[in-house]
Order: C-alpha cells, then sequence, then structure tokens
C-alpha cells in the first residue's frame, strides 16, 4: 500500500512539473506601453508615479508572456508648464516596469516625450512692437493624450513559466 501511495506522488508531482514549460523573455524584447488617463506637465510633479498598461500581448514561441492590459509602473522625469513669454510646457514620462504572466517583475526602458510649443519670438516681436502685455501669454502645455502608445524594451533576459 505504501509504495503505490509513493508511486502516486511521484507521478502527481511529475504531472504537475511537466505542465510547466520555461520560456525565455529575450533582452530588448518590445513591450507596447499606453497611456490609460491624459497626462500634462501642468498637473504633474517630477518624480510622480504613473500608470499606464502593455498595449498588445508579448507572444514568444506562441506563448503570451505578458499579457494585454497588465499594468506598467512609470515615473514622471520632468514636467514643467508653460511659461510666461510663449515658453511651451515639457513633460517626460520614462517606463519603469511590468509583470510577466507568473509574477515576475521585468524592468524597461522607454519614454513619453512631449514638449508645448513655444511661441516666444513671436510674443517678444508682439510684445516690443504692440503691446508689452503680449509678454504675459505662454506656450502650449505639454499633454500626452489618453490612448497614447510607446514602444519600450525588456532590460536583460528572463526565464517565464507557462502552465501548458
Amino acid at each position: 500500500m505504501k509504495k503505490s501511495i509513493i508511486i502516486f506522488l511521484l507521478l502527481s508531482i511529475s504531472f504537475v512539473y511537466a505542465q510547466e514549460k520555461i520560456i525565455p523573455l529575450p533582452a530588448s524584447t518590445v513591450v507596447v506601453v499606453k497611456t490609460i488617463n491624459e497626462f500634462s506637465g501642468e498637473n504633474l510633479k517630477t518624480g510622480q508615479e504613473v500608470d499606464c498598461i502593455v498595449a498588445t500581448d508579448v507572444v514568444i514561441e506562441d506563448y503570451v508572456l505578458i499579457k494585454a492590459g497588465t499594468p506598467v509602473f512609470c515615473q514622471v522625469e520632468d514636467a514643467e508648464s508653460s511659461g510666461m513669454v510663449g515658453s511651451g510646457g515639457n513633460l517626460v514620462i520614462s517606463v519603469q516596469n511590468t509583470t510577466t504572466v507568473d509574477g515576475k517583475t521585468i524592468m524597461l526602458s522607454g519614454s513619453f516625450r512631449v514638449k508645448g510649443e513655444s511661441s516666444t519670438g513671436e510674443k517678444v516681436a508682439i510684445g516690443v512692437i504692440l503691446c508689452p502685455l503680449a509678454l504675459l501669454f505662454s506656450g502650449d502645455e505639454a499633454v500626452i493624450p489618453a490612448g497614447t502608445q510607446i514602444r519600450s524594451f525588456t532590460i536583460g533576459e528572463t526565464k517565464v513559466k507557462i502552465k501548458e
């Protein structure tokens, strides 16, 4: 009786392990990242954390290693509101990491960058010629609309466990 229980347990354990496959996720694999909300240099602060999502499944060897919709952690690297004399705003959000289907954190490299249009030359010319109050007008804000997508890349290779 003991032998049959041991054999059953060994078969069960080998069956569980046979159901897992290890797939390498290579370095520099493209991960498309999408903004969920609109981001503006006027409303964000440098160092602030913002959330995005993976836009499309990351598939290697016909296996999904990172699912679309998986949260992506991002951080504001630079956020400047538009300034006087027509200077435009600036916004840089760097992509930090996401998670594979087996729960591993994957470091990513990529960033959203946008600069608001500057009209400094026009404002100075108008201010000098017509009205000094024109110098008080600001340039355009730096805005990243909701749904904006960028390509980011995995940093380093990782082994991902897939259940078959």
